[in-house]
């Protein structure tokens, strides 16, 4: 195929991605608004007939999964973006998530402000390409097209050591207040996801993006379909070889702890820093070895130093390796907690092997520890309280 062919398979110009209609008036370069509906709960009004496209931030070529595309747009200076991706259809829509958390009034801040939204049947080849790719697993799911019109706001990697920590320490008690209020879990926590902007005081303030994966607490994860950013995914994600596991704010504060790592060490938003690829093998290869090279970051004291020595802001490095030696100590303790089991069953029988199912269950469940709220901020050498009311057994 040819680049010239691209505009029969539903590549738009201006967006450089499958589009399932044409977004643009030719003349005027605005979004055919009557296709979007407005969203409740945003207090800034804004008349959608004047909105105007602006230039590209990101733009994934794929037949697979979300392959999420972002726009800038304005409204008489009023800066905005549009999301445009292909959700699965068994998905609640990321505004449903979004609405919830927002009506956290001491969490609202954090949260974006949506102002409209569509769904639309998606009639090019591509969408032909998608149906007939349903049928050959669950990894090709049936997907719809969906817009998202929300403030922009502005990427945390161009912050310094201190403003940038401070987003991060909201973001965690943003995580802990969704989850002991709500119930809900982002899933997705990346370099991309977290964001910020200055109120009418000058003050930076933290935001929480992108809750397509978002879910409610309990929700079992398969083991054989991993969501989120692979760089950033915590380990129980990544693997695998366990039992399908349920979702909880521990997999969210761990990818919370690579981000702090991943821009640490010197990379901006995804940019290899000029020292050196030093996380490569967080985001090249195959799930196993991302998974190898994160286990070995915890488990191995040295190789961990040796990551985290390349963070010049002295005080943000200490950040890190308060956080990184509460999951060095928690997969310390499991390991010993393996090694036992692992002599008990090398000690039973055939037949109480068999009949002993829940042991095997037991070793594979615990190769990926959890770090709970109060350890990461403490950790973190930050205040673990919160506003939010927290019933016993909910700090995990």
């Amino acid at each position: 195929m040819f680049y010239r062919d691209l505009p029969d398979l539903g590549f738009n110009e201006i967006m450089g991605y499958c589009n399932p209609f044409d977004f643009t008036d030719e003349s005027t370069n605005k979004l055919q608004f009557g296709l979007l509906e407005p969203v409740k709960g945003s207090d800034t009004p804004l008349d959608i007939g004047k909105i105007v496209l602006g230039e590209k931030l990101a733009s994934p070529y794929c037949l697979i999964g979300r392959g999420t595309s972002v726009i800038k747009a304005n409204i008489d200076g009023y800066k905005l973006v549009i999301t445009f991706s292909w959700q699965a259809k068994t998905r609640k829509n990321e505004d449903k998530f979004i609405l919830d958390a927002r009506t956290l009034l001491d969490i609202i801040e954090h949260i974006p402000e949506i102002f409209w939204k569509a769904m639309v049947k998606d009639m090019t080849p591509v969408a032909m390409l998608r149906d007939a790719c349903v049928t050959k697993g669950e990894i090709f799911k049936v997907r719809e097209f969906r817009a998202l019109v929300m403030r922009e706001y502005f990427p945390i990697y161009i912050l310094g050591p201190k403003d940038f920590w401070s987003v991060i320490v909201k973001i965690a008690r943003c995580l802990h207040t969704l989850f002991v209020r709500l119930k809900m879990l982002h899933g997705d926590i990346s370099i991309s996801n977290i964001a910020f902007y200055k109120n009418d005081k000058n003050e930076i303030v933290a935001v929480l993006l992108d809750f397509d994966l978002a879910s409610y607490f309990p929700f079992k994860q398969s083991s054989n379909h991993r969501t989120g950013t692979a760089l950033f995914m915590a380990r129980e994600v990544l693997n695998l070889n366990d039992k399908d596991f349920t979702r909880a704010l521990h997999h969210d504060l761990e990818s919370l702890f690579y981000v702090v790592v991943w821009h640490g060490v010197g990379y901006k938003g995804y940019k290899i820093p000029k020292k050196g690829d030093i996380l490569a093998d967080w985001r090249k290869g195959s799930w196993e070895k991302i998974l190898g090279a994160k286990r070995s970051f915890i488990i191995e004291p040295s190789t961990m130093m040796e990551v985290l020595d390349y963070i010049e802001d002295k005080e943000f490095r200490t950040h890190c390796q308060g956080i990184g030696t509460c999951f060095h100590d928690a997969s310390a303790e499991v390991t010993a907690q393996q090694k036992l089991a692992n002599i008990k069953w090398r000690k039973l029988s055939f037949q109480e092997k068999l009949e002993a199912a829940d042991v095997t269950t037991q070793v594979a469940a615990i190769t990926a520890p959890p770090v709970t709220y109060a350890e990461w901020m403490k950790g973190a050498d930050e205040d673990p309280s919160c506003t939010c009311y927290q019933p016993p057994g909910d700090t995990q």
